[in-house]
């Protein structure tokens, strides 16, 4: 299953493509597929400030899905900028368990990364800055 792409990807890919015809790239198509790119560029960005700017939809965060005390434990030990593997020893846990709690955060959170996740988590009040 291919992955969706974030919106900064598809702004690049349009920015992209408009700046090869106006190149004097040959046009993908007839009837005004410059005008069209850039409707879709600008909707797009639209989107990406609706969002918060984050790029990616929450659309699959489990609205109100519980935070497990180990789950909190590795956010704040994120929140303090470690990685995986110098969590795990303070934790008293493997490297994979530490990486399968940031991954059910990340599924429970909606977000795509460590530094969205911590964002959420900041946002939500489960971390300290």
């Amino acid at each position: 299953m291919p992955k969706p792409f974030a919106p900064e990807e598809l702004v690049a890919m349009l920015d992209s493509a408009i700046s090869g015809r106006e190149r004097g790239a040959p046009p993908p198509g007839e009837g005004g597929v410059e005008g069209g790119l850039r409707e879709v560029r600008e909707e797009i960005r639209g989107l990406r400030e609706l969002l918060g700017g984050g790029g990616r939809a929450r659309a699959s965060s489990e609205a109100g899905a519980a935070v497990t005390p180990k789950e909190a434990e590795v956010l704040g030990h994120l929140g303090l900028g470690l990685m995986n593997k110098e969590i795990a020893p303070r934790m008293g846990v493997s490297v994979r368990t530490v990486e399968r709690h940031v991954t059910d955060l990340m599924r429970k959170s909606g977000t795509g990364g460590r530094t969205e996740l911590l964002r959420w988590a900041i946002q939500e009040g489960l971390v300290e800055v």
